[in-house]
Parts: structure tokens; sequence; C-alpha cells
């Protein structure tokens, strides 16, 4: 009944929050794009004021040569990314020791910092294409579309650049991606194996790219490891890995396709091959699995143990504080540390007895026919 309680009461509950919510921000009293805004700090309500927003000058100082970079010397915003890389910026989460492209291009797209903030502009609904297992999620609705305009809210932001400025920064994202389409069609038909090799060093996927020689107008096409740019793999190292011709390895992969058509009795034996090997796979990973799933429980228990030793030796500390010939222990040298080692080692030395029992038991146990429980030690032990 509870249960059936608890399922009504928790959508319920998250209407009431949303409504709250978007009253709040309405009245300028609830600011949620300043969380984890890059540039700005938020400082909690306090003493009855409504919470404010602060400019971060560092992050500030960030945010307008990002601008200054793609306005000005019209970079990309891989590029730009490389330029915050080489001068050891930090990134917004302090996390990861590089930045990536996605997180130019979030902040030169956020019109907060041009001093306009929105808020219920996105909804919960369901998504085009999955990742995960719908059995592994709690709602089906993972993916966000956008609001009529109309329930948008909108609020002030202190702005760090403006509004033209902005504008002027959507107009030169549209160029670069023009370019960049351009550039990108024209090769991408080339390549026999694309999105189908992968890194023999790394294990990750190669890319085609082309290059043109000094002095000559000929191109050449190459397969690329990702990791040559750790930008796109979010890695610091650079993979050893070198290119690959992209005429060479299609020949020899067409080579391979030819013959084997020419013998279709190899394809039914290569596919048992492959699902062997898959199924080996799976299984070595489920005893990974279990592995890590048996030493994450044995490590809870062992913190517990420590929790529950902890609990006793403060309430023994305590005890003989309170005692009235405990005044030499306070005046003592001996500090709490002290006191706690003291009160610890009984349960040391009895949980170390314990464990030595037992790896006589099992020891015991593999020699000894006639065993039987006894209460002592509730195992079997050798009656002589």
């Amino acid at each position: 009944m509870q249960g059936m309680i608890a399922a009504y009461e928790r959508p319920q509950i998250l209407e009431r929050t949303r409504r709250g919510r978007l009253e709040k921000a309405r009245r300028g009293e609830y600011v949620p794009w300043a969380y984890h805004c890059y540039g700005y700090r938020y400082l909690l309500k306090r003493h009855d004021s409504p919470p404010q927003v602060v400019v971060e000058p560092r992050e500030a100082e960030v945010v307008r040569s990002l601008y200054r970079l793609l306005i000005e010397e019209r970079l990309s915003c891989r590029r730009i990314t490389k330029h915050l890389n080489e001068a050891h910026i930090p990134t917004p989460s302090g996390q990861n020791h590089v930045w990536q492209p996605a997180t130019v291009r979030h902040i030169l797209t956020n019109r907060v910092y041009a001093g306009h903030a929105r808020y219920n502009y996105r909804q919960l609904a369901l998504p085009r294409y999955r990742k995960k297992d719908e059995a592994t999620l709690r709602s089906l609705k993972t993916g966000r579309h956008y609001r009529p305009a109309s329930e948008w809210v909108w609020s002030e932001a202190p702005a760090l650049i403006m509004a033209d400025v902005y504008d002027k920064a959507q107009v030169q994202l549209q160029r670069n991606a023009e370019i960049a389409q351009k550039t990108y069609q024209p090769s991408s038909r080339r390549y026999l194996l694309r999105r189908l090799v992968k890194c023999g060093d790394c294990g990750l996927g190669m890319r085609g790219s082309r290059r043109r020689r000094s002095g000559k107008h000929a191109e050449y096409l190459y397969y690329d490891c990702k990791e040559h740019s750790p930008l796109t793999c979010r890695r610091v190292d650079r993979c050893p890995s070198r290119s690959v011709r992209a005429e060479r390895l299609d020949s020899v992969v067409w080579q391979e396709l030819c013959q084997l058509l020419q013998h279709p009795v190899m394809i039914p034996r290569l596919h048992q091959t492959w699902a062997e090997t898959k199924e080996h796979n799976l299984s070595t990973l489920a005893a990974q699995q279990d592995q890590l799933r048996q030493r994450q429980q044995r490590l809870e228990r062992q913190s517990q143990r420590l929790l529950d030793v902890e609990g006793v030796s403060e309430l023994w500390i305590a005890y003989e504080m309170s005692r009235p010939n405990s005044y030499r222990l306070t005046n003592s040298p001996m500090t709490r540390s002290g006191l706690r080692a003291v009160c610890e080692k009984p349960i040391v030395r009895r949980t170390n007895r314990l464990i030595r029992v037992r790896r006589w038991r099992c020891v015991l146990s593999m020699f000894c026919v006639c065993c039987v429980p006894t209460a002592c030690c509730s195992g079997p032990i050798c009656r002589s």
C-alpha cells in the first residue's frame, strides 16, 4: 500500500516542484542558468535577500577572447580549442585536462553572455534513437524538445559582450559550418573503408584525411587515427601509430573480399568464428563485472566494520572521560587519537584471532573426514 501511494505521489511532487520553480523564475528568485555557467558565480540566498550572480573576472576575459578569436581572426571551434590548450587555460569543470570543441561552441552560442537568460524552454520527450537498453532506464523520455516560445521565461543576466558581438559570432559560426561542409563533402566519398577501420595501437577508429604536397597538384588520401588529435577522444597523449595510404589499404581489403566471394564456403566458417569470439568476449566481460561487484561488496563490508570500530572506540572514550578516575587520562599527554588507538587494539586482536581460526578451520576441513560444527566456532573442526 505504501509503495502504491509513493508511486502516485512521485509525479505529483515533481509537478508541484516544477510549478514552484517556474513561479520563482518569473519573480527573479530562481536562476538555474548561473549554477554551472562559465564566467559567473552564483551566490546563495542569505538574510532574506534574493540570490545574486556575480562575474568572475578571469573567466569573463576568457569568454571575451573566444568571441574575439571567432569574429576578428575567423578561427574555427577546433582551432580555438587548440589555442586554449596551448595556453594551458583551466577548463570550466576543472576535471578535464583539455578543452573540447563542443564546450567552446556552447560558450559561443550561449546567449546568456549577451545579457539574456531563458528558462523553461525545453521539455522531456522521446529521443529519435537510443544508445542504451530501455530496460535499464527509469524513464523513456530521455530526449529534449523545445517548448513554444510563448512559454519561455526570460530574465536579465550580467552581460559580458554586446548584443551585436553575439550576432556577429552566430553569423561567423554559420560561415564556418558552410566552409567545412564544402571542404568535407567531395573527399568523404573516396574512402572505401570509411568508419570501418580501427587503429591497431589504441583501438580507436580511423578517419579519412587528404594531404597535398608542396609543388604538386595531386592530393593523397590517408587513414589517420582519431587519437592523433586528442581533442576528439578526450585524451592527453597522442597515438604513436602512423598514417596509412587509403589506396593501398583499400586495394588489399578489396582483393581479400573478392577472394572470399569466389569461395563462399568460407563465409559460414568466418561467421561462426566471429560469433564465438563475440560470445567469449561477452563472457569475459561478465566475469569481470562479477569480480568487480564482489570487490565492491567486500569493500562495503570493510567500510562498515571500520565504522563499527570507530563507533565503539568513540563510546569507550566517552565512557573513560565520564569516569571519576579518568582525571589522569584527560590531563595525561595521551591525546584523543592515542585513546582511540588503545581502544581499537583489543578489537583488532579479536578480529585477527577470528581470521586465524577461520583459516585453520578451512585447512582442517580439507584433511579431516569426520567433522562436526561446534558452538565455539560455528564451523567444522576435527573431533580428535
